[in-house]
């Protein structure tokens, strides 16, 4: 799961795209298709993935083992990490996952698949995240039905990808961050 540290956009996404992937079968429901989470019941909701570091923790000390090991990087107030100069990007993703094996294994390994509770939770929080941009002056964004949200799995409806391909605005990584995090549910560690 290299992509999980390019991003907050991306890791949200991608981690959803792993999981619900390697568990999606057409002639199953959208409970079986996401399967069960270890240790997590309709009732209770674990954090997920599996990390002992939130990312304000992690994603500082990824960026001190990026720059210990000789790249200058920077990270950005939405947790994407900046670089300078020109580098080799194979060698960068392998000791970007090095330092995060170090760091925090959970961060790219497979996560567990989503309960379906779990889903109805994020479902709520991509709503909340499209009315949060509409409160700062953009386009109210139409999210999909929760059942057309759980037939396009593994494709995941992202409100800042309707922002800026579909309507043509783009919101300030800023805002990006404010949105995605506010309304973050509470077992959702990477957005």
């Amino acid at each position: 799961m290299q992509s999980m540290l390019r991003s907050v956009g991306a890791v949200y996404l991608l981690l959803i795209l792993a999981t619900v992937t390697a568990c999606s079968r057409s002639d199953e429901s959208p409970a079986a298709r996401v399967g069960t989470n270890a240790g997590a019941t309709e009732d209770s909701i674990s954090r997920w993935p599996p990390v002992s570091l939130l990312p304000d923790e992690f994603f500082p000390r990824l960026v001190k083992c990026l720059n210990d090991h000789g790249y200058a990087v920077t990270l950005n107030p939405d947790y994407t990490i900046s670089g300078h100069g020109s580098v080799d990007s194979e060698q960068f993703l392998q000791t970007r996952d090095e330092c995060a094996r170090e760091i925090d294994p959970g961060y790219v390994e497979d996560p567990p698949p989503f309960t379906e509770t779990q889903l109805e939770s994020f479902y709520s929080y991509v709503k909340a995240e499209a009315a949060c941009f509409a409160e700062l002056g953009y386009p109210l964004v139409q999210v999909p039905s929760f059942d057309k949200f759980l037939s396009d799995l593994p494709v995941l409806f992202d409100p800042v990808a309707v922002l800026i391909e579909d309507l043509g605005v783009s919101p300030t990584n800023e805002e990006i961050a404010t949105c995605r995090w506010r309304n973050k549910p509470e077992w959702l560690v990477a957005p």
